[in-house]
């Protein structure tokens, strides 16, 4: 199975990667040229039994034939353009160098000091696509598969680097006894240095975080684990409308356990919202908007003045009108009103949520208000004949 591509976008040109890839390319080259006897060249090996200092980074440059750079170039294009789009120039180049490093004091530590003379980028590329995993480990990668039907899938980045690549190719494959001449001890060295390296970053905030990054899942998912085991033990509620369908009343639909002394309602209700939120941004990203709405609403329960950004609100509003979940829909419009009142068509969302109060729960003062306020300002001639129609049933004079 072999990545072709990432469905990640860069911001920028990752400059650095190339210029690792053309030092690789040229260092072949040389390598390989009629000038050099083998034993000049083995001199920038790593070699485990008397090592040097500099050749913990001339090996990285070294490559066997040409199926074994075109591999490790091919995989540091695929991964490292967007690890140095995230870390810049700078940042990307010290960690390239240093993976290597890592790498080859892993292969020295794993084989012994007998080993082999050992070269090669893997050990670096292993580091970038162990960095890749944290901070874009939501991403889709697209997979040639070769084995029986010629295919491609497209898989969670996070999933086919842990499994694929690091689990089968590195600890399983070394144990069928095949692959005898591979560094497995300098991959994985590298795969752990370029996992530890960005997620410490990330932890200790030396690293500008991204919403989707290793750090931040691993954040969201503790939260939802402290709100499952405070939601299990407090009472929850659901907004509904009284049989009148004027007044918000609240059911109570699960018992409580006493509330813990040492845990303030405050600041676990603070708790729930950002987790709930880090959700709905979540299901955003993943492009599902009845997820989205379906944890807008849980939210409601907590907050029933809760205020996304702008774009989120407006679109989860109205998915739930769309749902036909008046109620929440009518609470998400009135938070969009509060918060977002200069939005250019805000005469559009007075419109709709005066519908709602009008036609669905009803709130008939409420409805006339906003429909007034929505003529004022509305221009297209059909929601204009459309509002002047519900307000004529509601008993307004124009």
């Amino acid at each position: 199975m072999i990545p072709i591509s990432t469905n990640n976008q860069l911001s920028a040109r990752p400059t650095a990667n190339y210029i690792f890839i053309i030092l690789n390319v040229v260092a072949y080259i040389i390598q390989h040229s009629s000038h050099f006897t083998d034993a000049q060249i083995r001199v920038y090996f790593l070699q485990p039994a008397y090592p040097q200092l500099f050749q913990f980074i001339t090996y990285a440059f070294l490559h066997a034939n040409l199926s074994h750079i075109l591999g490790n170039m091919f995989f540091l294009f695929i991964f490292g353009n967007n690890v140095n789009d995230r870390l810049g120039n700078t940042g990307y180049a010290l960690l390239y160098i240093a993976g290597a490093i890592f790498s080859g004091v892993g292969h020295m530590v794993s084989e012994g000091v007998g080993a082999p003379p050992v070269l090669g980028a893997s050990g670096a590329v292993a580091a970038i696509t162990g960095a890749y995993m944290v901070l874009y480990p939501k991403t889709t990668i697209t997979v040639l598969n070769l084995f029986i039907i010629i295919m491609t899938f497209n898989i969670p980045a996070v999933w086919f680097i842990a499994l694929k690549l690091i689990v089968i190719d590195n600890i399983i494959t070394p144990n069928t006894g095949s692959g005898s001449n591979v560094a497995y001890g300098a991959h994985l060295a590298g795969y752990i240095f370029g996992f530890a390296v960005p997620f410490a970053l990330l932890a200790l905030k030396l690293l500008p975080h991204s919403h989707f990054d290793l750090w931040n899942l691993f954040k969201r998912w503790n939260k939802r684990q402290s709100y499952t085991n405070i939601n299990n033990a407090r009472p929850t509620y659901n907004h509904t409308y009284s049989d009148d369908g004027r007044t918000m009343v609240q059911s109570k639909v699960r018992d409580a356990s006493p509330t813990p002394s040492n845990a303030p309602q405050e600041r676990r209700n603070t708790s729930q919202i950002a987790a709930l939120k880090s959700d709905i941004a979540e299901a955003f990203y993943a492009n599902d908007l009845n997820k989205a709405s379906e944890h807008y609403q849980v939210l409601l329960r907590i907050d029933d003045k809760a205020v996304l950004p702008q774009q989120q609100q407006l679109d989860i509003s109205n998915t739930l009108m769309q749902q036909q979940s008046y109620a929440a829909a009518a609470l998400a419009y009135e938070a969009y009103i509060s918060q977002y009142n200069q939005y250019t068509f805000i005469e559009q969302v007075y419109l709709m949520l005066g519908l709602i109060y009008s036609r669905y729960l009803p709130e008939p003062t409420r409805a006339k208000e906003l429909l007034i306020l929505a003529h004022d300002k509305l221009t297209e001639t059909k929601q204009k004949e459309l509002c002047q129609a519900e307000l004529h049933k509601l008993g307004h004079q124009f």
